[in-house]
């Protein structure tokens, strides 16, 4: 897939830091449920607390917020960058 618009590039970027933090906590989380050690219960309600926040944070992020709204009013011009911009959402057209 290829983007062009430089802002994406740059929402992506910070999009993908979310989205590997969510993909550290579901793995916590599939632990928790699967085979975490019974004395394991307060660290990893710490953990997934730290990452659950860290994910937040960067969502609600002020600079990547600004960057995906610059992104809504700029041309895109392929399907794929139309695409990203409609699942990241914040209310997107």
């Amino acid at each position: 897939m290829k983007i062009e618009n430089s802002t994406l590039k740059k929402v992506l970027k910070k999009y993908r830091e979310i989205s590997l933090l969510s993909h550290i906590k579901a793995t916590l989380d599939w632990d928790l449920n699967v085979n975490l050690p019974p004395l394991g219960s307060e660290t990893r309600a710490i953990q997934s607390s730290y990452l659950s926040e860290m994910i937040t944070n960067k969502w609600l992020d002020t600079k990547f917020r600004s960057l995906y709204e610059k992104a809504v009013t700029e041309k895109l011009t392929t399907v794929e960058e139309k695409a990203i911009v409609r699942n990241l959402g914040y209310g997107a057209k």
